[in-house]
């Protein structure tokens, strides 16, 4: 288990540099399977993608890392910005997206995880891209002073639901992260010096969520802080 964070001189050598990590690992794989989450590190993702070649686009498949539980077409949909920003450039399969009409969060985050267990298997490399929020906050898992409240997403289910401030979410876990082959990090901006720095610490996880990414088997986060 093991996390290098490696410092660029800009956001954009940061990217680069994940898109050229991104390539390497997918290589001449013929089954990859790339996770992504939504926001500003779909910025990043869309560097990254640019290093791969049409034939390794058109291999990947794509799931996700987490959703608002929102319909395709909301503003707030991480699979819609993903459309969005990838339009026909890669293979995207709304059958893979955090989001089905009709079906409840709880019911959906079941289903989920039974789907991309099973795509985990098929799939002969993995690979998730995670950015971090200045609060410590990775994918949909955000910090909480309440312990009861963080122990879903260390109880070995691979995908869970619940509610926040902002919208419902569903989310993996802990557990994704230790079965992926590879965790690729992009982290840009000022404001998330702090963040940073506690990776170094040793602090508990449910008050700086970006820990979890200590687990990965072989994990690497770029980053550009301004320092």
């Amino acid at each position: 288990m093991s996390l290098k964070v490696i410092h660029h001189r800009s956001c954009e050598a940061a990217a680069a540099e994940a898109g050229r990590k991104l390539a390497a690992t997918v290589g001449q794989h013929k089954k990859p399977l790339l996770l992504l989450s939504g926001g500003s590190s779909l910025n990043a993702v869309r560097v990254m993608v640019s290093r791969l070649s049409k034939t390794q686009k058109k291999r990947l498949k794509i799931m996700q890392i987490d959703a608002r539980y929102v319909p395709f077409g909301h503003e707030e949909s991480n699979w819609t910005q993903i459309e969005n920003l990838f339009g026909d450039e890669l293979n995207l399969d709304r059958q893979y997206a955090m989001y089905e009409e009709g079906k409840k969060p709880r019911d959906l985050a079941s289903d989920y995880s039974v789907l991309l267990e099973s795509e985990l298997e098929k799939a002969d490399i993995t690979i998730g891209v995670y950015g971090m929020g200045a609060d410590g906050h990775i994918a949909g898992i955000k910090p909480t002073k309440i312990p009861y409240k963080f122990m879903k997403f260390l109880d070995g289910r691979l995908v869970v639901n619940y509610k926040a401030k902002d919208y419902q979410r569903i989310t993996t876990t802990q557990e994704l992260i230790v079965k992926l082959n590879k965790v690729i990090g992009f982290v840009c901006g000022k404001d998330k010096y702090e963040a940073v720095k506690k990776l170094n610490e040793d602090i508990n996880m449910r008050l700086h969520p970006a820990q979890l990414l200590k687990d990965a088997k072989d994990g690497e986060l770029h980053v550009n802080v301004g320092r």
